[in-house]
């Protein structure tokens, strides 16, 4: 999303980056309704406690979006992918679903990953975790 600017065409100021983010997200939005298809956007997140990233109960939501906490409101689904020093050497991770226009918000879920191999998602281990909880 940092690479793309808003169909406006408007110059934003280096105050104005938030806006811009916004901007972009509802363009990405009218565009996959007007053509019927689902687009994904990755955008980095602000963790303002580095040991927070260890803590296997927390998981990045909406408000850990760097410099644009109105960014989630023009999206259908914001996921969050959420991984410790523990989980990176176990080769798993954690998927928070923060917003879904379509469904209830659950808890986070632990999926295996296979990196070595070149697979995001690693199915046959993911099926033998147990909840996180």
């Amino acid at each position: 999303m940092d690479l793309l600017t808003d169909a406006s065409g408007r110059k934003y100021g280096e105050n104005g980056e938030r806006h811009r983010r916004i901007a972009v997200a509802n363009d990405l939005k009218d565009l996959a309704a007007d053509e019927n298809v689902w687009i994904v956007a990755t955008y980095q997140s602000t963790i303002e406690d580095p040991e927070k990233i260890n803590d296997e109960k927390f998981v990045l939501t909406e408000y850990n979006t760097a410099e644009a906490k109105g960014l989630a409101r023009p999206l259908t689904h914001l996921i969050s992918l959420n991984q410790s020093s523990n989980e990176r050497r176990e080769h798993t991770m954690r998927i928070h679903v923060a917003k879904s226009r379509f469904f209830e918000k659950g808890e986070p879920f632990k999926i295996a990953t296979d990196y070595d191999n070149e697979m995001f998602y690693d199915r046959q281990r993911t099926m033998n975790i147990t909840k996180v909880g």
